[in-house]
């Protein structure tokens, strides 16, 4: 099975890999799973303004924001370690799945 293939079918699962950090944070977690009202509800959920939206739309700019939102997700639980960011950053099929269905983990709404 080749690199790209993994990478598609990791891209079409991320969203319905989020229902459960959507669940948590007070969304109805079948937004997670519909393009593009995911991405506003988890702007809405790390409590970013609406042009940010501008940017997740935009060719490899979209790359970077998704990491940033990634970033500011773990802040909504508390988790500030440097470690525990830079290994959802690079491996965000896996650890935000296991954010969402850890026991301890609670949302926080940001402030402003």
């Amino acid at each position: 099975m080749s690199l790209s293939l993994i990478l598609i079918i990791l891209l079409l699962f991320f969203p319905i890999l989020l229902w459960k950090i959507f669940e948590t944070a007070g969304e109805a977690g079948w937004k997670s799973a519909v393009p593009l009202l995911n991405y506003y509800s988890w702007l809405r959920i790390i409590n970013k303004p609406l042009w940010w939206f501008i940017f997740i739309i935009m060719p490899f700019i979209n790359a970077f924001m998704v990491m940033l939102m990634v970033v500011e997700t773990l802040k909504c639980y508390k988790i500030y370690n440097l470690g525990h960011q830079a290994l959802a950053v690079i491996f965000p099929f896996l650890y935000l799945p296991w954010l969402g269905l850890k026991k301890q983990a609670s949302y926080v709404e940001p402030a402003n």
